[in-house]
């Protein structure tokens, strides 16, 4: 009994988590999108914008 009880509700903890953790990403998709776009541009634009800085980084 109280073995069933308790998978019931981590059952429900997960499905809670799951559908949590669905809602965060739908509502920041975007800016994470913004964000990995900065990131994987990041080199091209600092080699643009300011090549002996980035001499000196590297």
């Amino acid at each position: 009994m109280e073995a069933k009880k308790f998978s019931r509700s981590t059952k429900i903890n997960v499905a809670t988590h799951i559908s949590v953790a669905n809602i965060y990403v739908r509502r920041y998709n975007f800016s994470i999108g913004l964000v990995i776009l900065y990131f994987s541009n990041r080199r091209y634009i600092v080699q643009r914008l300011m090549p002996k800085r980035r001499a000196v980084l590297d």
